[in-house]
């Protein structure tokens, strides 16, 4: 995308500037930065939501300011629908 705005504005400074393609580049300072959704998890802090189903959470930029990311910040991926929050060990069959 980088190179397509530069070929643009550079095509429109040599045909002279004018505006012939006003909607092919929008004009991202007047687009509002939305603030990412947060949501709680078991087990874990406010994290990015991506996709609730299956639950994919992102962790906040906020957690990457130091070389270790907490355990409840760490990031969740699952692709079957139910996600367990906990484990019977008296039912939990090892083998």
């Amino acid at each position: 995308m980088l190179v397509s705005l530069s070929a643009y504005a550079a095509a429109k400074k040599f045909l002279g500037g004018g505006d012939a393609f006003p909607d092919l580049v929008p004009d991202v300072r007047a687009e509002k930065a939305s603030a990412p959704e947060l949501v709680s998890y078991p087990q874990k802090t406010d994290l990015i939501l991506l996709t609730d189903r299956p639950p994919q959470l992102e962790t906040p930029l906020r957690y990457f300011t130091t070389d270790l990311t907490p355990n409840d910040a760490f990031f969740v991926r699952w692709h079957l629908s139910g996600v367990p929050t906990s484990v019977d060990t008296r039912n939990f069959d090892s083998k």
